[in-house]
């Protein structure tokens, strides 16, 4: 397919880098918000490590930290249509274990052969599934809409436990052998021992909460972890605009170690080289991991991406229909692509290509270098999941729930 030629954005305002004195308010500790148990085996920090994987394994946004780097290989200078799939919950992102790929449905967990689309088996779940599930020690971890976090066997769906949180789970939880993090819409952040399920501590985020108003806060996006440190954003449904916070836990002890004020929508938040990046509305934000002290600022149109940084440059899509390149050390525009329609897809990069959808339908494969498009995919519909990029292939579903696998015409049909 002939590349696409890149259309001109305008950008309001370039970047800000500030080391010291920068206006941003970073609040200290607040132990009380933390709800502890009495396991002190649960207080001694253990480093976050990757088990020794006999099989692949495919996680959400490529990594714990949420890079959106992913090191499998994925279709370059084509693509061909491998197998669909139907039964998906829009926005559900896939992940891949061994030879499953791994997908929400709006009444469980579906795993289907990641070569054929074959189904291999499903587990039910009481509400919709709409976010992609974690992997951790041969247990899927994944929540629901009706608030339950299920631990469930890898290989069959069979479920291990539930714990009930109190609003809708729409976070991929993340998880290591000290515990599993996730968010609710009730208002808490949660960590549990990953082998039983009991609750280990939970973390009120600030907001209102107004039931009889339609008024809730909570969490909705997936957290990045990093060492010993759990970040994430808060969220409100329903009233006007609110002040929302990026948070930094400790995830040992659930402890608050900073938080960042901002406004309106937050993005999922990444983690490189010891900075934590996250969209909003109008901004795109480089807070430091260590205390939350802002270090990068890009003005820009609102940001409707989670972003994916590689080799010193951040990439995000806006809701006015461009994806950007940005330098994280210059705050210069490498590229702005013109995809013709709102980006909610949460890009992913393998090697020199970053792929992401569109809300037209149509699935991109960016050559980083130079911003141009080397093909692309329409669907017909709306593409809001992140494309996870595994074994030569790249797997996404749209939002009329069908699941895709594309891989190289060479190996494809």
């Amino acid at each position: 397919m002939p590349k696409n030629k890149i259309l001109p954005v305008l950008i309001v305002f370039m970047m800000l880098f500030c080391t010291q004195g920068c206006a941003a308010s970073v609040e200290k500790a607040a132990p009380e918000a933390v709800i502890l148990t009495k396991n002190p085996a649960a207080q001694e920090p253990i480093p976050t490590t990757m088990p020794v994987l006999p099989q692949t394994v495919e996680i959400y946004r490529g990594n714990p930290e949420r890079s959106g780097v992913f090191t499998a290989e994925a279709p370059m200078e084509n693509a061909g249509f491998l197998w669909q799939a139907s039964g998906a919950t829009p926005s559900a992102s896939p992940v891949l274990v061994g030879s499953q790929l791994l997908v929400g449905s709006p009444d469980g967990l579906t795993a289907l052969d990641s070569q054929t689309g074959g189904l291999l088996w499903k587990a039910q779940t009481s509400g919709a599934v709409s976010s992609a599930p974690a992997y951790w020690s041969d247990t899927l971890f994944v929540g629901d809409a009706n608030g339950l976090l299920y631990a469930l066997n890898s290989q069959t769906g069979q479920q291990l436990w539930t714990y009930p949180s109190g609003g809708a789970i729409s976070s991929s939880p993340a998880v290591d052998e000290n515990g599993v993090y996730f968010g609710s819409m009730d208002g808490f952040f949660y960590a549990l021992n990953p082998q039983s399920g009991q609750l280990l501590w939970k973390f009120e985020v600030a907001g209102t909460a107004d039931p009889s108003s339609g008024i809730s806060k909570g969490v909705r996006v997936t957290p990045a972890l990093s060492g010993n440190t759990l970040v994430f954003a808060s969220a409100q449904s329903g009233g006007a605009s609110a002040e929302l916070y990026v948070y930094a836990l400790d995830k040992i002890s659930g402890q608050k170690l900073w938080e960042y004020p901002t406004w309106n929508q937050i993005t999922g938040p990444a983690i490189a080289d010891g900075v934590v990046y996250v969209g909003g509305f109008g901004t795109f934000t480089g807070l430091r991991l260590s205390d939350g002290e802002p270090v990068f600022n890009f003005e820009t149109d609102i940001v409707s991406s989670a972003p994916a940084i590689v080799d010193g440059v951040v990439i995000f899509g806006l809701d006015d229909g461009h994806m950007l390149a940005v330098s994280l050390c210059t705050g210069e525009i490498k590229w702005a692509f013109n995809a013709g329609s709102a980006i909610s897809s949460a890009p992913s990069v393998s090697g020199p290509m970053v792929y992401f959808g569109t809300g037209a339908g149509a699935l991109y494969a960016i050559d980083i270098p130079s911003g141009q498009a080397i093909w692309i995919y329409e669907t017909g519909a709306s593409i809001t999941s992140s494309p996870l990029l595994a074994k030569g292939a790249v797997y996404f579903t749209s939002d009329n729930g069908t699941v895709y696998a594309l891989t190289s015409r060479s190996a494809g049909n």
